[in-house]
């Protein structure tokens, strides 16, 4: 399976001087964190869609990643693909995605902190067991129960908090959707108090 990390969005709510993806937590950066754990997964692709707000982590990219952008023999057999977007929003982002895949795939906000690569294979061994009991699945939402979830979620969905981990397949039509449980404190940083829960309770992968 493919993954598709949408870093193209404003951070406009956080308030930093910097794009989130470059934001630094104990020394690594959220983008770093998110690709060194999906190098370390299951997922045989990685996307990345930058857009007109986030430059720097086009940049960032570019210059740490290249031989994962231009060698396809790199050691783990990963390749790394910058996709451009507008940069309206992320639903219209992830539209202007869909193009570049053929099978359903794994979609990651920018802003995720303690993505683990055994979490990224659970969530794919999971879609693929479920598709094979019911092939009317094509899309999963993964999600926290909202008293799991140790920030002040910004969506409350019957009792659960979407994490930003998605997996579709790759068309515009309606997609019937299960919901998978984490108990893992994923969070996005979208404001100063989900920054600071994760500092201060050291939710981080590196």
């Amino acid at each position: 399976m493919d993954s598709l990390i949408m870093a193209g969005g404003k951070g406009t709510r956080l308030n930093l001087k910097i794009e989130k993806p470059l934001l630094e937590i104990n020394g690594t950066t959220i983008i770093d964190d998110m690709i060194k754990n999906l190098l370390n997964s299951d997922i045989e692709n990685i996307y990345i869609a930058v857009s007109p707000n986030t430059p720097k982590t086009k940049k960032h990219i570019l210059e740490n990643y290249s031989k994962y952008i231009t060698d396809s023999k790199n050691v783990n057999n990963v390749k790394i693909h910058i996709i451009e977007t507008s940069g309206k929003d992320y639903v219209n982002d992830l539209g202007e995605c869909i193009s570049y895949f053929k099978s359903p795939f794994l979609t990651l906000s920018g802003d995720l902190v303690n993505v683990k690569s055994k979490t990224i294979n659970i969530i794919i061994r999971y879609y693929s067991n479920i598709c094979k009991k019911n092939s009317d699945i094509e899309a999963l939402c993964v999600v926290s129960r909202i008293e799991d979830y140790p920030a002040t979620p910004t969506i409350d969905f019957e009792g659960y908090v979407p994490l930003g981990i998605n997996i579709v397949s790759p068309n515009e039509n309606y997609q019937k959707e299960e919901l998978f449980v984490l108990k893992e404190p994923i969070l996005n940083i979208n404001t100063m108090e989900d920054l600071n829960i994760v500092i201060e309770n050291d939710i981080y992968t590196s």
